[in-house]
């Protein structure tokens, strides 16, 4: 009789407590409602008493030898999302003035109720975790190619339901080539996009990447160091104030003002110099920071220019601020 009674309990207890299984609906449809209605049957024999809580939609088992509290989580066995598409589980709560968790569809007000998300899965991938008030509490396992086991908290109180919601998208040609350029360089351009000339699908991506990898690389660290500011290497440095390039030498930096306005009131010289065969005037400014009594002071080049004269004279002899020479800028502006 013993061994009947376990028979019987074994089978009866490894048939409630199997997860039921779900399916996504179709993208845009009406979301599938996860059931939670509650029974509760007990077996007493001789030596323990085991309380099995069960679920329509999911079965939580539990063997003690005391009765246990209700049950606060379940198990679902979710299929995976259909390409091109995000399946999503949400938990639904009423915010009541006449709404009803029963009453949500894909039509509800956002405003009659909070959807919260739980878990998700998208483009055939298994479901995962989601950002959101239930991150520590969901639990993923036993996923396969068709589905995955998701364990989820519930409550015996509330207006509340979990249901399974299903968007779908799919990209034009141009939104792919625009995509694998976002990903690929610091940014797609619209010739790019509309020039692909690699075909579509993965196999045209593959050619674009096996393209790209067959040019001369672009290294950044050759590109740095060919444009770095040679003025601030450490051996370049004196008295804590920078020596700037020569005015010719390569990637030397120039402002687009000869003057700054930390340069009012300060001394400024102009020298006749030649370049490439033409007589032309290049203005350097006095370095306030280099220089004594006993030391000349050290003059920065600023720009060469073709005439040095104020605007409403024409120099033609010995007229002041024409023509080679030292000078004083205003001392305010």
């Amino acid at each position: 009789m013993r061994s009947l009674l376990f028979f019987l309990y074994g089978s009866l207890l490894g048939l409630l407590c199997q997860a039921q299984q779900y399916t996504c609906p179709a993208a845009g449809g009406e979301p599938v409602e996860i059931t939670s209605k509650e029974f509760w049957i007990v077996f007493q024999s001789t030596f323990f008493i085991t309380v099995i809580s069960f679920r329509t939609n999911a079965f939580v088992c539990f063997t003690r030898f005391s009765v246990p509290p209700l049950a606060t989580e379940v198990d679902l066995e979710i299929s995976k999302s259909e390409k091109n598409t995000v399946c999503n589980l949400f938990r639904v709560v009423a915010k009541g003035g006449g709404s009803s968790a029963n009453s949500f569809s894909s039509s509800s007000n956002s405003d009659d109720f909070i959807v919260e998300p739980v878990a998700r899965s998208y483009y055939k991938k298994p479901w995962e975790q989601v950002k959101g008030p239930y991150t520590a509490r969901v639990q993923i396992s036993n996923c396969n190619q068709l589905q995955c086991r998701v364990r989820i908290p519930i409550k015996e109180t509330g207006d509340y339901k979990y249901v399974l919601m299903t968007a779908g998208h799919t990209l034009t040609n141009l939104e792919k080539r625009a995509r694998i350029l976002s990903q690929t360089t610091f940014g797609p351009k619209m010739s790019e996009i509309m020039n692909w000339n690699y075909g579509g699908g993965l196999a045209g991506q593959a050619r674009y990447l096996q393209s790209q990898m067959d040019l001369p690389p672009t290294l950044h660290r050759e590109y740095w160091r060919k444009r770095v500011d040679y003025a601030l290497v450490g051996e370049n440095l004196r008295d804590a104030t920078q020596i700037p390039m020569h005015p010719c030498n390569q990637y030397s930096r120039w402002r687009d003002y000869a003057f700054t306005g930390s340069d009012y009131g300060n001394d400024f010289k102009v020298e006749a110099v030649q370049v490439e065969g033409v007589e032309m005037y290049k203005i350097s400014v006095k370095d306030l920071n280099t220089g004594d009594v006993l030391n000349p002071y050290y003059y920065e080049p600023r720009t060469v220019i073709s005439a040095f004269e104020p605007i409403d004279i024409t120099c033609s002899g010995n007229e002041a601020y024409c023509g080679v020479g030292e000078y004083q800028t205003c001392e305010s502006y």
